[in-house]
């Protein structure tokens, strides 16, 4: 048989482009899923753990398939604009519509809609395009209006087609065209084992440096083995147009280390935390920055800043795990010059669910929900499914200001019968602290009420959260190996420095001992500066991490009101 030994498989290929329009293609059952996404390397992760863990990380007529032989891929690699507001949609939507209407008209079924029914689930609005239809004016005039034109739509399809049949021919020796008129499974058997066949043997010439392509086998592989995956394709670096169009600046790292700034710095991972996009942190904070600042030096206090007050803004910055004694300590808590420091964020793509605990996820979600009231009447699948949901209230939508954003995570966080208020494991802050010993009862620190004027804050349910105080973030202007430049650090696990401990160890992402956030200092000014060579010639747009600047008392202790 032609089709022995390659049943349930998944190809995924790192993508080359961070936006576009992408495919989940089953060339056997002659389906597919048509998608576009701002972040490709987080979405395709996504896609694997649902694929792979018959999870809601992936749309459910995909992971519900029979013939499980998929292949993940981007198929239209342009640099979109950054969406700023409801009508940058419009041309994605379009785009996503024509792909989806060159399968449908070249036989294939959409895993986004019911094709056996003829029904698409597409939002109301491109199920007129999708079968040929004339659109009534109400649906030209509430989304597709501007782009919905006969010249518009005649363009765009017919470079689509070009393109889409050239994306197929590349993977599979035919096109599209030529791929929907084989009606024979065995034939299309073939085509699917020339794929497969044709990436081993690129795989063994080391033809894919660039543009690595994986194979899964659904029905053997372990979460280890899918994990792996899934971070190659996540791994890479920040863009520098992107973050500087968040409003972030540029700094030097070097630059830093002559000036003397990285004698004491603090180290901490970044990338999504707390069901919150690294995108939708970087845009919450950049805005807190502009309109809220320390009263003064001698209290914690933060106020609105005026529109016409130029001095430094303030941030806070979640995390867990780093004990505020050990930052003190380090930093110097009782310096009398009070002067800033710096945290140096590595960037850690991660996927949303993690493969060890996705698959327990639900039951933990369901035990916590099923006794409570008003709790939703699900099975521990779907209330999966509608936590997922719940939480992508915490991000910027994409048709949304950072203005409408903000005035919808207030009501979430003032709305105390929301679900979003509440959600898993998270809650928002209600106030901070200088210090956590003796913070649920309120007594020798004073509590601070969360500012009114600042974003709400996500924080972890437990009562272990702290927060850095940020006037100013930047990207770092060099490219580099974060391996690579670790190695000149030293970290000090408990605060202390040099003069009193001789027990630091070289700053290592694999050393036992050391989680994601951890005091560090140059081991030698004079090595750094002599050996430190960023790659700016091969990576000229892009950048392994940012750093934020912290104000005087550094790092605060966040409430929750848990008890």
């Amino acid at each position: 048989m032609e089709n022995k030994g390659v049943l349930e498989k998944l190809i995924a290929e790192k993508p080359i482009a961070r936006k576009g329009i992408y495919i989940i293609f089953n060339p056997i059952a002659k389906k597919v899923y048509v998608g576009e996404t701002e972040d490709a390397f987080r979405r395709f992760g996504e896609h694997i753990m649902g694929i792979c863990l018959d999870s809601t990380q992936t749309n459910k007529n995909v992971f519900k398939e029979k013939i499980k032989m998929f292949d993940l891929f981007l198929v239209c690699e342009r640099n979109y604009n950054k969406r700023k507001n409801k009508d940058d949609i419009k041309p994605w939507i379009l785009d996503e519509t024509i792909f989806m209407y060159l399968f449908r008209k070249s036989g294939f079924w959409l895993y986004n809609g019911d094709s056996n029914r003829e029904r698409d689930n597409l939002g109301g609005k491109r199920d007129f395009l999708l079968n040929n239809k004339d659109l009534p004016q109400n649906v030209l005039d509430e989304k597709m209006e501007p782009f919905i034109k006969e010249k518009e739509w005649k363009e765009r399809l017919d470079r689509f087609s070009e393109i889409l049949n050239q994306k197929i021919e590349e993977r599979y020796g035919v096109s599209l065209n030529e791929m929907s008129q084989i009606n024979s499974e065995p034939e299309r058997y073939k085509l699917w084992n020339r794929r497969i066949a044709n990436i081993k043997k690129k795989k063994k010439s080391n033809k894919m440096l660039d543009n690595p392509v994986y194979v899964i086998d659904l029905k053997s592989a372990d979460g280890s083995t899918i994990y792996s995956v899934c971070r190659k394709i996540s791994t890479v670096q920040l863009e520098k147009t992107h973050l500087k169009e968040i409003g972030l600046k540029e700094k030097s790292l070097y630059e830093m280390g002559k000036n003397g700034d990285l004698e004491k710095v603090i180290f901490s991972k970044i990338g999504k935390y707390l069901d919150q996009s690294l995108d939708t942190i970087l845009m919450t904070k950049i805005f807190d920055i502009k309109h809220n600042k320390l009263m003064d030096g001698t209290t914690l206090r933060i106020v609105k800043k005026a529109e016409d007050d130029s001095s430094e803004g303030i941030c806070f910055w979640s995390l867990k795990r780093l004990p505020i004694e050990h930052v003190r300590k380090f930093l110097g808590f009782d310096n009398k010059t009070r002067k800033p420091f710096y945290v140096i964020m590595p960037y850690v793509p991660s996927t949303s669910v993690s493969i060890s605990s996705i698959k327990k996820e639900s039951k933990e979600l369901y035990d916590l929900y099923a006794d409570k009231e008003g709790a939703p009447d699900l099975n521990e699948e779907e209330i999966l499914e509608w936590y997922m949901q719940e939480t992508e209230q915490l991000n910027k939508k994409v048709e949304e200001s950072i203005e409408v954003f903000y005035e919808r995570m207030k009501k979430l966080a003032c709305d105390k019968d929301n679900n979003g208020i509440d959600i898993g494991k998270l809650k928002f802050a209600e106030g901070y602290a200088s210090d956590q010993r003796k913070i649920d009862i309120k007594k020798e620190y004073k509590v601070e009420a969360y500012p009114s004027d600042m974003f709400p804050e996500v924080v972890d349910k437990s009562s272990k959260n702290v927060a850095f105080l940020i006037s100013e973030l930047y990207y770092a202007k060099e490219s580099f190996n974060i391996k690579e430049f670790y190695k000149f650090f030293n970290s000090y696990p408990k605060g202390y420095y040099p003069e009193t401990d001789r027990n630091a160890k070289e700053l290592s992402i694999s050393l036992s001992g050391q989680n994601s956030h951890m005091c560090a200092g140059l081991k030698s000014k004079r090595e750094f500066l002599k050996n430190y060579k960023p790659d700016e010639e091969n990576n000229a747009n892009t950048t392994s991490c940012l750093i934020a600047k912290i104000e005087y008392p550094y790092i605060v202790a966040m409430f929750n009101g848990t008890k």
